[in-house]
């Protein structure tokens, strides 16, 4: 009988956590841990090690350290967010205004839109840590620092987004839910995200498979806002079904 997918989220992580504790491992070891054949347990590392959290050394599996990335995130699926982050550069088009929100995963794309003439507002300050591009236009909102998060929150980020509209909004998020739509853990955040979605052509959210079903404080959309929906294929295909059932397009990123 195959494993649920939710099943094998819980054997990845409890693997992840238990490499954590010993660094190195045989996959002999694991499989006895884990109850699970080797060949399962070989697929597993083959996954979690395209998300950077394991490597193979000598013939045994070995926990990678996970350190502090370029823009000051620590953050286990950084890799996972930096393949969905390349995918929606796929969609942005030369000539367009582009809404990017406090998302660490969503201003990731300015990393991939080197070739491109377009136009950015944010008020997410990570954006000046990316390598310059002399066809790209990147406007900050202006605004209170939130020093802790590095974005712009308050009256003058949230009037900057106010007076303008653009053709693609990039969303990164807490939880996306069918019923209870695009939702942030930030109240200062919240007012800031909703305009930036009602302002918009396209709104295209990012979010891993961790995010996905779940929802958290404050809601600053509805999922009838997603035009599309970029995750991977770690998503549990039924949560997908729903989202594709409401119109969403929906590209799943191979990991």
């Amino acid at each position: 009988m195959k494993s649920s997918n939710q099943a094998i989220k819980k054997r990845r992580t409890a693997l992840t956590d238990y490499l954590k504790g010993k660094q190195t491992a045989t996959i002999s070891e694991l499989s006895q841990q884990f109850n699970v054949s080797e060949m399962t347990i070989r697929r597993d590392c083959e996954i979690l090690a395209k998300m950077g959290l394991l490597e193979r050394s000598f013939g045994k599996i070995v926990y990678v350290e996970q350190t502090v990335d370029k823009i000051g995130s620590e953050d286990p699926l950084d890799k996972l967010k930096d393949k969905l982050a390349k995918e929606a550069s796929n969609l942005i088009s030369d000539g367009q205004i582009i809404f990017i929100n406090s998302s660490n995963t969503a201003v990731k794309v300015l990393e991939y839109l080197a070739d491109k003439n377009i136009t950015v507002l944010t008020n997410n300050l990570h954006a000046l840590g990316y390598k310059k591009n002399s066809k790209t236009s990147i406007f900050l909102s202006g605004g209170e620092v939130n020093f802790a998060k590095e974005v712009m929150i308050g009256d003058i980020a949230f009037n900057s987004f106010n007076s303008m509209r653009s053709n693609v909004t990039l969303v990164g998020c807490n939880g996306l839910n069918d019923q209870t739509g695009i939702s942030t853990s930030q109240i200062n955040e919240a007012r800031i995200n909703r305009k930036i979605i009602q302002n918009s052509g396209q709104v295209i959210v990012l979010a891993d498979y961790t995010k996905l079903g779940k929802s958290s404080n404050f809601t600053v959309g509805s999922i009838d806002d997603v035009d599309i929906l970029i995750t991977d294929s770690f998503a549990d295909p039924k949560l997908i079904a729903k989202f594709e059932k409401n119109g969403i397009q929906v590209i799943q990123v191979p990991i």
